[in-house]
């Protein structure tokens, strides 16, 4: 009999898919429907390429890894902060880009910390369920800490880096920069003795918002470079 996956958040049977990037993200990339000319080619290094069809296409969303309580109510707050974060970025684009930042006070208004903390762990969410497709384990630490209504430093086992991606301005020229939404190879970590894998670092972008960020089973500590109310985007 085959073994069910389970949720890595909670331990529930995971009855779930998260997808590799909202489906709001998408739809404001490419809007609702992908035919024909408006298709969008589903990249995949060393495998064959493929077209997608819409937002919610099963190649847009990781294997089984989370249960659907974890996967809609509980992350429910981190979804809604990163929404709310892409909607700022697209109204003051310009801005953002020629000041090299921004403050998350004018993102969020005066809870501006929580909002900061439910984006981290929006991403936290991300970078776990990757995690889980390279065939690691997610630490209790990082789900203590998504679990926790008062955290607001950084994600244990997790480092990460906001930053803007030139390439993505430079390829953009004077056209617009929202050229959706991707994603790095994992580039994995072994542990030099026994050879098993212990980590991997990777990349998610929007357009040319990057996140890069480092995975890390054996080091429990975190950082972000946006600990505070201003963000610097280096």
């Amino acid at each position: 009999m085959t073994e069910l996956p389970t949720c890595w958040w909670c331990g529930s049977t995971a009855d779930s898919r998260e997808h590799k990037f909202k489906a709001s993200e998408l739809r404001a990339s490419h809007g609702p429907e992908w035919r024909g000319e408006a298709a969008v080619v589903h990249g995949s290094f060393g495998g064959q390429q493929q077209e997608v069809r819409g937002p919610k296409a099963d190649e847009l969303k990781w294997p089984p890894s989370m249960c659907k309580d974890c996967n809609n109510r509980r992350s429910q707050p981190f979804d809604h902060a990163y929404d709310q974060f892409l909607r700022f970025l697209e109204l003051n684009e310009t801005a953002v880009l020629a000041r090299g930042g921004l403050s998350f006070r004018d993102v969020f208004g005066k809870e501006w910390r929580a909002g900061r903390s439910n984006l981290i762990k929006y991403w936290v969410k991300h970078v776990c369920c990757r995690a889980v497709e390279v065939g690691l384990s997610v630490p209790p630490a990082t789900c203590a800490y998504l679990d926790s209504p008062s955290s607001s430093g950084a994600p244990p086992h997790i480092r990460m880096r906001l930053m803007i991606n030139k390439a993505v301005i430079d390829m953009a020229g004077t056209d617009s920069l929202h050229l959706g939404s991707y994603f790095t190879d994992a580039l994995g970590w072994s542990d030099p003795d026994s050879g098993e894998l212990i980590g991997f670092d990777a990349a998610v972008g929007w357009g040319w918002l990057a996140l890069a960020y480092e995975f890390r089973i054996p080091d429990p500590s975190g950082a972000t470079t946006f600990p505070r109310a201003r963000l610097r985007l280096n």
